[in-house]
């Protein structure tokens, strides 16, 4: 059995570490996070989001890529050859001899007509580009109602530590009443071992809801990708839930539809796919580009004199232009089944869309009724708490008297309590689902 001073020196320690994690009284008070610096720092540190941006700069890349297809290239060459035995002679005869050749080239290439395949590209690879972004957004999206869970979670199980701190106190000083009572030979020995076994269910209940508290803490921590969660607290100022309002789901959805980043990204890549049919379709077109260069070379040949070397590079030094024009006329249906497959590709991304607006469509419904519930549950636990706590005041003054017994006196605290808890549960669970609907309609997460 608990001695009254071990019961108390329990309690106050657990009471003094909590307040140490929950309410820092320090004259030099540490950092308490905000659900907005958590989300950017989260946003900040989260790897998805690196790897993400990194997937951003490698489609800014293939843009910058198709943009500079349209300059013209420039390519410069040189070539060493080696000849023995029959040749073809300046005489034009044949002989046996030796020939070195030095060649040097500069040449370019510039495309004039593709097809529209460039011009093509360069709107596709700026439509994937824009669609990463919109990814990106996406990811940070779900990011942010991630912390945001674990953020209310937190702050859930703070309160409930609280309850539970409550509860611990008012049981050890019944206990203390109850030890007096006995001494008086107001009531038996049994019922002090009953409210000692009570005041053990209520540590337990404690110390259950501190666990909860710190891995709740944990959890956030790790989200926001922190080592550790040592001087990590959030701030515990809320609105308050009562001036929550919600508006209809297809209001909310039509808002959604314009404003939410994995629609914007699917239509994106929708117009990408249509884009990459035109660039299938450029093959069929005639292509004309425009290409011209210098050069000039240096012979060697056995048993004949040959001019030096600088001498050879002046003379034969020449200039060309051309303008090159070809028409495909058959490459084995391949231009063919290219652009038939960007044609089902392009039916499977106008599914993906379909599929992503049923999706969230779904998702706001789900949120708007329960938010409903969760709105309705939170004033029916209002309701219940202030019936249960009249009740309890009424118990605990007759118990005092002497008019009801420690059993319904109990019984009337833990109801009490139990009410207390499931109007904490219902004021957050209306908090979040409320402030997510409205995150759809583009609004900040805020709390």
């Amino acid at each position: 059995m608990f001695s009254t001073q071990s019961v108390h020196t329990y309690f106050y320690l657990h009471v003094i570490l909590a307040s140490i994690v929950l309410y820092p009284i320090h004259a030099k008070a540490r950092k308490q996070w905000t659900l907005q610096e958590c989300t950017e720092y989260a946003i900040k540190n989260n790897i998805q989001l690196k790897q993400q941006r990194n997937i951003i700069k490698k489609a800014e890349l293939s843009l910058n890529t198709s943009r500079n297809s349209r300059l013209p290239n420039l390519i410069y060459s040189m070539s060493q050859n080696f000849s023995y035995g029959r040749s073809l002679s300046v005489d034009n005869v044949y002989v046996n001899q030796n020939v070195k050749t030095t060649s040097f080239s500069l040449s370019t290439e510039l495309p004039l007509f593709t097809g529209f395949r460039i011009s093509n590209s360069i709107k596709m690879n700026m439509l994937n580009s824009m669609a990463c972004s919109s990814d990106e957004e996406k990811l940070e999206n779900l990011l942010r109602i991630n912390v945001a869970e674990a953020y209310i979670q937190v702050l859930y199980n703070e309160e409930a530590v609280k309850i539970a701190a409550y509860q611990v106190e008012t049981d050890s000083i019944q206990l203390d009443r109850c030890m007096s009572f006995e001494a008086a030979g107001r009531i038996s020995h049994i019922d002090v071992s009953q409210q000692k076994s009570i005041l053990a269910q209520s540590r337990q209940v404690y110390v259950q809801n501190y666990t909860n508290m710190q891995t709740s803490l944990l959890t956030l921590a790790q989200l926001m990708n922190l080592e550790t969660t040592e001087g990590f607290e959030i701030c515990t100022t809320i609105n308050n839930v009562s001036d929550i309002t919600i508006g209809s789901p297809r209001e909310i959805y039509e808002i959604a539809l314009s404003v939410r980043p994995e629609i914007k990204a699917e239509k994106q890549r929708l117009d990408a796919a249509e884009k990459a049919i035109n660039v299938a379709k450029s093959y069929l077109y005639p292509q004309l580009s425009l290409s011209g260069g210098i050069n000039t070379r240096y012979y060697n040949t056995s048993e004949y004199l040959n001019e030096d070397f600088f001498s050879q590079l002046k003379n034969k030094f020449n200039q060309y232009f051309s303008l090159n024009l070809s028409f495909p006329l058959f490459n084995r249906f391949e231009t063919r089944n290219n652009i038939n497959r960007a044609k089902v590709e392009r039916e499977d991304q106008q599914l993906v869309l379909e599929n992503a607006r049923n999706e969230l469509y779904k998702a706001v419904q789900q949120s708007y009724y329960k938010a409903l519930n969760a709105k309705s549950n939170y004033e029916a636990s209002e309701d219940a708490v202030l019936s249960s706590k009249e009740t309890f005041e009424l118990i605990k003054e007759k118990y005092e008297n002497g008019r009801a017994t420690i059993l319904e006196y109990e019984e009337s605290k833990r109801r009490y309590l139990e009410a207390e808890s499931k109007l904490l549960q219902a004021k957050y669970e209306l908090l979040l689902i409320a402030k997510t609907l409205r995150f759809y309609c583009g609004e900040t997460l805020t709390i």
